[in-house]
């Protein structure tokens, strides 16, 4: 099925190490890289989930970067109530998901006028 798995031959015990990942294959928000990202994040002082976004997107676009292959690998969509049109999220009314999914999307939104607005200071400021 073209999956990697990696399976216990024995028992794990608590704190044992099962995987060691070297530090060069973390894609970090907050590494410098050659695109400029992470100055972009802290000069607008984006928190870290939205730098990591902004990172991904960066690298999906940069035919020379190291980590295209990896971002190729992720989801090119997600069935997530923040990315679901206001009807469908009505219909989570009266459930415990309705208020988390108002919010999530309303963090979406001030997510892309912080992002907009630091990327037009940027080029006007160029």
């Amino acid at each position: 099925d073209g999956q990697t798995r990696v399976v216990a031959a024995s028992t794990i015990a608590a704190h044992d190490v099962v995987m060691k990942v070297p530090a060069a294959l973390h894609l970090r928000a907050t590494d410098d890289d050659a695109m400029g990202v992470a100055a972009f994040a802290r000069t607008h002082n984006l928190d870290a989930t939205l730098a990591l976004a902004l990172r991904l997107c960066a690298e999906a676009v940069a035919d020379d970067s190291f980590w295209l292959a990896y971002v190729r690998c992720l989801p090119s969509s997600f069935d997530v109530p923040t990315f679901w049109s206001w009807e469908d999220v009505a219909r989570l009314r009266g459930s415990s998901s309705f208020r988390r999914a108002c919010m999530s999307r309303c963090a979406a939104a001030r997510s892309f006028v912080l992002v907009s607005r630091s990327l037009g200071e940027e080029a006007s400021s160029a």
